[in-house]
């Protein structure tokens, strides 16, 4: 049996590279500062001002950092409460050397202050995936944008919420992201232009199933313009092990226009022929009005207020 191995994300290098680096750098200018005579005279007074408790947080704080980085590099869970640690002592620091700070500011150390606060809170919102807590879950995600001189330049924001306990489950979710859909000469600037809000909920008992929804897509840029509500019910059977029915009702309606509105009916049978093989068919209809161009297979578009029937038989395969 081959075990494939997880593979680290291109942020989890960087975010590992970057305290490495800054660590030893950080590391190695005190040790430059108090065994060398040609510093300047503001850094040698800002080292040489620290308490014994200074010094006991400055260690802390590098120790929590370093020990962080190489356990998100070796995509572990003991990641975050690292830095989330590394980051309060960080402010317990800054706030015992308040009177220093107000008597003698620096911009540049008030600049890297500022930089290395937001940079740990960003790795420490990157992924965060709660424990289970009778049944709830929540998680947070924050992924940067990477666009130089725009903070909000491309990132994306969202979280979620969820319930899975007594055959019922729940969900909630939040997403936004800035400067979605580019173009190839487009330039992020950090546009709020995709926003999401999700609520669901599935109860399942003696094999039957019911679900209900309510979600809102909209450009909050241009929310006169794009801003959808969708409403859906459904409703299943699993007769046995191996054949289920499943149905649904989705109604979709513009919040500009309530002219523009569409809803979909679709009815699915699964029949697995093993635990990696299994037949489907699928039938669906959709009644379009206005200007609403609902499809019901994605990738096929269709003409507004244009009703359309679709359906679907085939196998899927799970390696």
């Amino acid at each position: 049996m081959v075990i494939k191995k997880r593979s680290r994300p291109k942020l989890v290098w960087l975010v590992f590279l970057y305290y490495l680096v800054r660590i030893t750098v950080g590391a190695g200018g005190l040790l430059l500062v108090l065994h060398t005579a040609s510093v300047s005279p503001h850094a040698r007074a800002a080292v040489e001002g620290l308490t014994s408790l200074g010094w006991v947080l400055t260690g802390l704080i590098l120790a929590l950092r370093l020990s962080g980085a190489f356990s998100l590099f070796a995509l572990r869970r003991s990641a975050l409460p690292l830095f989330v640690a590394g980051m309060c002592l960080s402010i317990v620091h800054a706030l015992t050397h308040l009177t220093s700070f107000l008597t003698q500011p620096s911009r540049s150390s008030s600049l890297t202050l500022v930089i290395g606060w937001t940079i740990n809170l960003s790795v420490c919102l990157y992924v965060y995936a709660s424990p289970n807590f009778g049944g709830v879950t929540a998680s947070l995600e924050f992924a940067p944008g990477g666009v130089a001189g725009q903070a909000q330049g491309g990132t994306r924001e969202s979280a979620v919420l969820q319930y899975d306990n007594y055959g019922l489950k729940l969900g909630a979710a939040y997403y936004n992201g800035h400067d979605t859909n580019p173009t190839p000469t487009s330039v992020a600037t950090g546009l709020n232009n995709n926003r999401f809000y999700y609520a669901g909920a599935l109860y399942t008992i003696n094999g039957f199933s019911f679900s209900t929804s309510f979600s809102n897509g909209r450009n909050p840029a241009h929310s006169k313009t794009t801003n959808f509500d969708m409403i859906s019910g459904g409703f299943g059977y699993r007769f046995t092990p191996a054949f289920e029915l499943t149905s649904g009702v989705y109604y979709i309606k513009d919040e500009n226009n309530s002219a523009n509105k569409s809803t979909e009916f679709v009815l699915g049978t699964d029949y697995s022929l093993s635990k990696s093989t299994t037949l489907y068919a699928q039938v669906g209809y959709v009644d379009n009005k206005g200007k609403m161009n609902q499809s019901i297979e994605y990738g096929q578009p269709v003409a507004p207020g244009v009703d359309t029937t679709a359906a679907m038989i085939g196998i899927r395969k799970r390696f």
